[in-house]
Formats: structure tokens, sequence, C-alpha cells
């Protein structure tokens, strides 16, 4: 402090009277353009917070109300009388070893099952026995051999969903998963045909990608860089099953090891957590992120905008202030100088 008093005392009167207009001029702006912008900050970051966990609330409620209207469905197809009659018509007709009421049960069958998918978006029907043997199905693509549980999808996610839904007889759902034959990977529902209580087969669907993929290609709310993505946890590895805006072509490694510096907002997702903040995301590109959990399908879900984009209008506020400041001061210099010239 003597030493700035010693240096003072140097200057002469003009030095000295154009210090002090300055200090007295340029010390409230200084502190009131520090609040104006903190405060404004502090509101554009609460902003930007606000929109995307609205937007994620928006698709959690929209995959969710999809998965209970697709289970509803299902388990109104599997009550009805028609599936429950040829069930037992397929499964006696396949012990005998009749193939001609195999084949006039389909026959009948089909229509109905046919008309039940293209309404409500569903790529196949199947039918099984409680032993998992196919009794019927409305297309031929995905190779499932004579019995699901025995032949070739044996260790597949349909496979896996059939034996939950025979166990706990009610409807699941599968995780996403690539099939020989399948240009996409598949989503599969299952539930059990119960008759008078007793479980006389099991009906499976086989979800549009189509009917899934619709709200994650809805970019409303999400600027020039925004999107939702999912992601589901096999072991320590997570993959995206979302399309991904930046990457139409599939040319980014979709699969991230837990762990991994990328993607941090996703790994925590995945594991059940829900929050906001600050991440890298699968591109490597810094990114904030809402993320949260999907119990129907298992997935974490994760809305998100690049960094550079949403804190745009931060900096430009930021550019703004120091011009302001900048200018002010030059213009409080010129009067302090004039001031103290004519003293």
């Amino acid at each position: 402090m003597s030493t700035i008093r010693t240096m003072l005392s140097r200057l002469g009167i003009m030095p000295r009277l154009m210090i002090g207009f300055l200090a007295i001029s340029l010390l409230p702006c200084v502190v009131l353009l520090f609040m104006t912008t903190r405060l404004s900050t502090e509101s554009l970051q609460k902003s930007l917070r606000d929109q995307l966990q609205a937007v994620s609330a928006a698709k959690s409620l929209e995959l969710n109300n999809f998965i209970r209207e697709r289970q509803g469905n299902l388990a109104i197809l599997s009550q009805i009388a028609s599936t429950q009659t040829a069930v037992q018509q397929l499964i006696r007709a396949r012990d005998d070893g009749d193939a001609e009421t195999v084949e006039d049960v389909n026959r009948r069958a089909r229509p109905g099952l046919v008309l039940f998918g293209e309404t409500y978006g569903y790529d196949d029907v199947y039918l099984f026995d409680p032993a998992g043997r196919l009794l019927f199905r409305l297309k031929s693509d995905l190779d499932l051999g004579e019995n699901l549980l025995a032949g070739p999808l044996r260790d597949s996610e349909l496979a896996e969903v059939f034996r939950r839904c025979i166990i706990l007889l009610q409807g699941e759902v599968s995780d996403f998963q690539e099939y020989p034959g399948l240009d996409e990977p598949a989503l599969f529902m299952a539930q059990p045909v119960l008759k008078d209580g007793v479980l006389i087969g099991v009906v499976a669907l086989r979800v549009g990608n189509s009917e899934v993929y619709r709200g994650f290609r809805d970019y409303n709310g999400l600027g020039e860089t925004g999107e939702a993505v999912a992601g589901m946890l096999k072991g320590r590895e997570i993959t995206y099953v979302s399309p991904l805006r930046h990457d139409p072509d599939d040319s980014i490694d979709r699969r991230v090891q837990e762990g991994e510096a990328r993607a941090s907002a996703m790994q925590r997702a995945v594991r059940g957590d829900h929050g906001y903040g600050r991440m890298i995301d699968y591109r490597g590109v810094p990114a904030v992120c809402a993320w949260s959990y999907l119990p129907a399908f298992r997935w974490g879900l994760n809305v998100k905008q690049d960094e550079a984009e949403a804190f745009a209008l931060i900096n430009r506020q930021r550019w703004a202030v120091a011009s302001l400041l900048g200018v002010t001061s030059l213009l409080v210099a010129a009067v302090a100088w004039s001031m103290a010239r004519s003293i």
C-alpha cells in the first residue's frame, strides 16, 4: 500500500486527477457489469438446463407410452378366443403330425394376424407352444428353426424374452439385438397365452424400428447440434441403439466401454442415474446433457447439445460486455483527461 502511495505522490496533478476520475467512474460500472453478466449467465444456463430436461422428460414419456400401448395390444391379442383356439389347434395338429390341419389353421389365422401387425406397426407375429416350438409366423426372414429354445437363436434376446415370459407369466420386452437375415437390430415383445389360468402358448411380436426411432429423429428444441440418443448395457459395454444425428452412415463406432472418457453421461444413464451436466459425447465433442434411465427398455437416455452451440449466446454476451467496458473506459479516460487539463 505504501508503494502505491509513493508512486502516486511522484505523479503530477493531471495523472492523479485522471486516475481518480477513472476509479470513481469505472468502479461502479465494473461492479454493475460483473453482477449483470453473472446473473444473465446463470439465467441462460438455467434456461438451457430446463430446456434439455424438458425435452428429456418428453422423450421418456413418449417412449414409455409407446411400450405400454404395445404391451396393451399384445395382452389383448393373447386373450382373444381366436388366438387361443389357433394355438390349441396347432399344438394338437403338430403333435398328431396332421400337416393338412396345420395348413388349414394357418390359413384361417393369417388374415387376422396380418391385419393386427399392419394396423399397429409390427414387423412379424409369432405363436409358440410352451416348450418353444414354433407354431406360426407371418414372415420367414428370421431363421428360428423348429424350436426357438433349441434352434440357431437359442441364445438370442428373443429366446431370453420367451424364457422370462413363461417363467413370470407376464408380458416382457427384449433388448435390441442384431439378427442374421434382418437389416436392422430388432426388438421383441412376448406375452403368455393363458386358457383358464393355464399356460398354453406364447405370442411374440417384432416391433418395427421406424415406430421406436420416430421420437429420436425429432430434433425440435435441440438446435443444430442437439439430439436424443439411447444406449443399452451388456456386461461392461454400452451400445447405442438409436439413430445418431451426427452419424447417418453408421461410420462411428457405436460401442463404448465403461470407464472411457467419452460418453460419460450415457455410462451413468444405463446404470439408472438421472442428472444434468457437461460431458464428452460419443464423438469426443464437449456437450451439455440431461441423462435419465428408461426402465421399460432398460436403456439410458441422453438429450444433449454441443457446448459450442449451447453456450454461444453466453459467449456473445461476454464479448458484448467486454466491448462495452472497453468503450466506457475510453470515454471516461477522455473526459477525465479533458477535465484534468482544464483545472
